[in-house]
């Protein structure tokens, strides 16, 4: 199922932006992050110690700036816990985590050290001393680095997923650089799997899937990192998250499509400019009832407006009231007029890792299986969305071949 998709997608994907213009979706402005209200230092360092899961007796701060990272004002604060030294980057304006690092202090601390026990007058074997560390630290990564970029490059009968995962892991235990350790490494992994692909497109982002979690991801990478060597546990993390990001693509794919059998169906019906952005809204998956409430808000119309609108919609076969005759009408798209099904059977609605999926066999052989939105999944249950309308929405993609 999932390559056949990905297979229709190009052609769909032109089509829709063709059809629609831009996909309809709205833009939220932003204050700039000048005029945000910035937390204060403090908070800062304690976002930091709670990431690390260091109590703040434990921890010795030897820094907290505060800098500007891609636009966005951030605090950078260090500090040291036993025999590691920390280095945490948090987005001032939201507390969250955008970057940590740690290492053991003894590469460290050799130069702080060797400075406090050398006489001043002996300045020249202080920097001598001094150079001598800090060449043995890089020439250290610089090893590293050499036994990585081999192993990256190497063709190992390996899973292309545990490859991934070890890349990722290996470099930001590496941390090559000041910043931006993290980042590279999320690259890195995502050139490993485009690789195994073999293709030119990729329609998943792993990346995009960890940045939603991102604090369980420091948790676990810092536990691994610590550990006994046994990366077992951050293999399986890693899997499951990239699992995410494939069902969260393959939900991407199954939206464009719909979108996309939907225009090539009422292409040539005449449509208000407002009527074409509210309805790409709700084919982009907005989440809300079609209400004429919901329309004015959208909209940005009165409610008059929007009744005008929906009612023209509904005589043109656009839109269908899901339950006729209630008291406060909601609506639904029509994909297809014809009613899709008689051609689904084994249909059940289930939930699995915290999201709905609606699960059905097509045309007797094709085994379905679609993400659906919370709010479809709960009207439905309670008998307030039809099944034809639930399939319609979700299911019509079908219908191309």
């Amino acid at each position: 199922m999932m390559k056949r998709k990905l297979i229709l997608t190009g052609a769909a994907l032109s089509l829709a932006v063709a059809m629609t213009g831009c996909g309809g979706k709205p833009v939220i402005n932003q204050q700039p992050s000048s005029q945000a209200q910035l937390i204060s230092m403090e908070a800062a360092q304690e976002v930091a110690l709670k990431a690390a899961n260091i109590a703040a007796e434990d921890a010795a701060i030897s820094a907290t700036t505060l800098n500007e990272v891609a636009g966005t004002s951030c605090y950078k604060v260090e500090f040291t816990s036993g025999d590691y030294a920390y280095a945490y980057t948090v987005n001032a304006e939201t507390g969250a985590v955008m970057e940590m690092s740690s290492r053991e202090k003894n590469a460290v601390d050799t130069q702080a050290q060797t400075e406090a026990t050398v006489p001043a007058a002996d300045s020249a074997t202080t920097q001598s001393s001094a150079a001598a560390t800090a060449q043995t630290v890089t020439d250290t990564v610089d090893e590293e680095m050499a036994q990585f970029i081999d192993w990256f490059n190497s063709q190992e009968n390996v899973n292309s997923v545990i490859r991934s995962a070890i890349a990722h892991f290996w470099f930001v235990s590496i941390h090559p650089f000041e910043d931006g350790n993290g980042r590279l490494a999320r690259i890195l992994s995502d050139m490993l799997l485009a690789r195994a692909d073999k293709s030119e497109f990729r329609f998943y982002n792993i990346s995009s899937q960890i940045n939603k979690d991102k604090n369980h991801y420091y948790d676990i990478l810092e536990k691994a990192q610590h550990g006994d060597g046994d990366i077992t546990e951050w293999i399986c993390w890693y899997a499951n998250t990239l699992s995410a990001a494939l069902d969260e693509a393959e939900n991407i794919v199954s939206t464009i499509l719909n979108k996309s059998f939907f225009w090539q169906k009422t292409s040539f019906i005449p449509l208000s400019q407002r009527q074409t952005d509210i309805l790409n809204l709700f084919l982009d998956g907005y989440e809300a009832k079609i209400t004429s409430k919901t329309w004015a808000t959208l909209a940005k119309c009165s409610k008059d407006t929007a009744i005008r609108d929906i009612q023209d919609l509904v005589e043109k076969d656009i839109l269908r009231e899901d339950i006729p005759g209630a008291k406060r009408p909601s609506y639904s798209i029509i994909y297809d007029p014809e009613d899709i099904t008689a051609f689904f059977s084994e249909i059940s609605v289930e939930e699995k890792n915290g999201n709905k999926y609606i699960k059905a066999l097509y045309k007797g052989k094709i085994h379905v299986r679609e993400r659906i939105l919370p709010l479809d999944a709960k009207r439905f249950e309670n008998g307030n969305l039809p099944l034809e309308n639930l399939l319609a929405k979700y299911c019509s993609y079908l219908r191309m071949n």
